[in-house]
């Protein structure tokens, strides 16, 4: 390698070709390759018939000038890296001809002299042709394609123990980005050297630089190649639940040097899909697949069993990162605001939910389920899952992810009869179709509901939207069965019914006081009409006899630290379209930005809609990005000086695996693991 000369690349190609790819490699490249670069360069610029005559004689496929660029853009970092590999340029061309055959006569071609007794047109022109007087060293071979010239690849002929050649580096522009987002042009550039780096993060560590691609500020090796780069925003996102990892996929997605680091309180991700869904929908659950290939990205870190809050405050977030959005949910639920909501047998949705569902904080709840009647306060998707698994058939809670002590308490279940009942009217309820439609062909169940609730809505109905319509078609259809249909069911060992229009006052105690025995209830009258009703009292209450008392009047979030706005009254952090108001760099999204309202596309889109306020606030120079955040390489140093180990994405997999393997054993798709050490014991922690 004695001709390699550090060179710097020609202005022209600075300006006119591809900014951000050649401009900015600091490696030594061969002079006669600097020739054939500095002469594409003149040539496509000043006459580009020549450019394209050049290109095709240079053997670039359609004749074009930007193909050879195209090449030398991968076989110069290349090249560059050959001394640290310990490898000679002379090795190192051949097994970059196979990837992209250079013309034959070309300083680089691993076979300059073609064997005489190939036919002339595959031997190429005379050396007086290949070198013309007026352009020395640029060879000019005829027009055929090198891969018809049989040359095998001769990556074989590296020395016995060299590490293997890197793929060669192709970069561009994804179509999304420009689509999607749109991307100044002082940002394109940045755009193209972020494919660089992760192009060079396949090079061997000796190359690369210790620290690996999620280092910027402090690479080595590789990074050499680039003079100057864009810096990679970081952010943190705290809560790994739909909403924390629909938030890191988009800024993933549109930023192309975007880190996103994901913080979680749980050894555990994903939040409400685990630990929300009703185990009878696996299909909900599917969307755990997305979520785990943003986690496995080079540009996302999961950091589980860390509490925002107590182990690292928000504070110390915002000193680490350029931004922090939270996403941590509803960690509580609404309280009824009546006498005797705290009597054994009285129980919020959110923690009944969370025991079937093997919530580490929900494990001991062991609710008692000795008595034949349940009441759920409450007419929403939730209130309607609880009743279908209290009433569903053992044989079908088998085949779920439900934990094993649910489903034992469940199969002694003594449960027969669970009424829904809500404040407002049939056109007010909050659950889906899709939900009814699975209680009233629950296997071994009855529905039972009044028609007189549903005079007259016929009329009512014509003008609501259609998912509305249809549901309360639903109901009306089977509130007014036929005498046949309801004979068929009067076998039915189990019952449930939806009543109106009923406002809680009090639950009432058995005669020792040590339990609930019913709940007291005042009927309402609707003021207005549609979404907007309002229930007021009527002055009448009727007594309903329970046993077993489920508040399912929603979720609620918390404040998670002093140094962050909340509104006490509302439940979220005030922010306009997720931007914490007097907060600049901190954002919301999920519940704890709007409510704890919708479903899991509901959360989507409002998540989307915050990552979009994140990266235009990049864009526009809100968040400055010149200084340089160590990110979790300063949360790392706190957590673990107060005693606290994060759990990897790697680490909840193998949790995933024994969840899984244990599953399988007892005919399961998982048996999940509610205990929180144990968990960490699994993993060696």
């Amino acid at each position: 390698a004695s001709h390699l000369q550090p060179r710097e690349a020609p202005p022209r190609l600075h300006q006119r070709h591809r900014p951000g790819r050649l401009q900015h490699l600091e490696a030594p490249f061969p002079e006669p390759l600097r020739l054939h670069v500095h002469r594409a360069s003149r040539r496509a610029h000043h006459n580009p018939p020549g450019g394209a005559r050049f290109a095709e004689e240079c053997g670039a496929e359609g004749g074009s000038a930007h193909r050879v660029l195209h090449v030398l853009g991968s076989v110069l970092p290349l090249l560059a890296a050959a001394p640290r590999l310990g490898l000679p340029v002379a090795v190192v061309g051949p097994a970059l001809h196979a990837a992209h055959p250079l013309p034959p006569g070309s300083p680089l071609h691993p076979r300059q002299h073609i064997p005489a007794h190939r036919p002339p047109h595959v031997r190429g022109r005379s050396e007086a042709q290949a070198h013309p007087p007026d352009e020395p060293g640029c060879a000019q071979p005829a027009p055929q394609h090198p891969a018809r010239l049989g040359l095998r690849p001769l990556a074989h002929q590296l020395p016995r123990g060299a590490p293997p050649l890197p793929r060669p580096v192709r970069q561009h522009v994804p179509q999304d980005q420009t689509r999607c987002v749109p991307v100044p042009e002082g940002e394109a550039a940045a755009l193209q050297r972020g494919h660089l780096l992760r192009q060079a993060a396949a090079l061997p560590a000796a190359v690369r630089g210790a620290d690996g691609p999620r280092a910027p500020h402090n690479g080595a090796g590789a990074r050499r190649w680039l003079s100057s780069r864009a810096p990679a925003p970081r952010v943190c996102v705290v809560g790994s639940g739909p909403a924390g990892f629909y938030t890191a996929q988009h800024l993933l997605k549109h930023h192309d040097l975007a880190q996103v680091d994901i913080y979680e309180k749980l050894p555990v991700p994903f939040g409400l899909v685990r630990f929300g869904v009703a185990p009878d929908h696996p299909e909900v659950k599917n969307v755990i697949n997305t979520f785990t290939q943003t986690a496995r990205s080079e540009r996302c870190a999961y950091y589980g069993n860390v509490a925002v809050g107590r182990d690292v405050t928000v504070g110390e977030l915002r000193q680490a990162y350029h931004a922090v959005v939270l996403s941590y949910g509803a960690e509580d639920n609404r309280i009824l605001g009546i006498p005797g909501e705290n009597l054994p047998g009285v129980y919020s949705a959110r923690a009944f939910v969370g025991w079937y569902n093997g919530l580490p904080e929900n494990r001991d709840l062991n609710p008692d389920l000795s008595c034949e009647t349940a009441l759920i306060l409450g007419h929403g998707n939730v209130a309607l899952d609880i009743a279908r698994i209290l009433l569903s058939p053992l044989d079908l809670l088998r085949k779920t992810d439900i934990t094993d002590c649910s489903l034992a308490a469940l199969a002694c279940s003594k449960v027969k009869r669970v009424w829904l009942a809500g404040r407002r009217g049939p056109l007010q309820v909050a659950f889906t179709i899709k939900e009814l439609r699975e209680m009233i062909n629950l296997p071994g169940t009855q529905p039972v509901l009044n028609p007189a609730d549903f005079t007259g809505l016929e009329n009512a109905v014509k003008d609501a939207p259609r998912p509305r319509k249809r549901l309360t078609e639903l109901m009306i259809k089977t509130a007014l069965q036929k005498p046949g249909e309801v004979a068929a069911q009067a076998a039915a060992a189990r019952q449930w019914g939806l009543k109106f229009q009923r406002s809680p006052q009090e639950v009432l105690p058995t005669a020792d006081g040590r339990r609930a025995r019913g709940v007291r209830m005042a009927l309402t009258r609707l003021e207005g009409s549609g979404e907007s009703a309002k229930a007021i009292p009527t002055g009448d209450v009727e007594e309903l006899e329970c046993g077993l008392v489920l508040s399912s009047i929603g979720y609620r979030s918390l404040p998670l630290d002093p140094a962050v706005p909340f509104d006490t009254q509302r439940g979220i952090i005030p922010n306009s379209m997720g931007r914490v108001e007097g907060a600049p760099g901190l954002y919301c999204s999920g519940w704890v930005k709007r409510g704890p309202t919708g479903v899991i596309i509901t959360t989507m889109n409002d998540s989307f809609d915050t990552a979009q306020s994140v990266l235009e606030d990049l864009r526009g120079g809100m968040l400055d990005v010149s200084v340089s955040r160590e990110g979790f390489g300063a949360v790392g140093s706190i957590l673990r000086s107060r005693g606290v180990r994060p759990v990897s994405f790697s680490d909840w997999e193998k949790i995933d695996a024994a969840e899984v393997a244990r599953g399988k054993a007892a005919g399961k798709p998982r048996e999940k693991i509610v205990d929180p050490q144990e968990m960490l014991q699994l993993i060696g922690h």
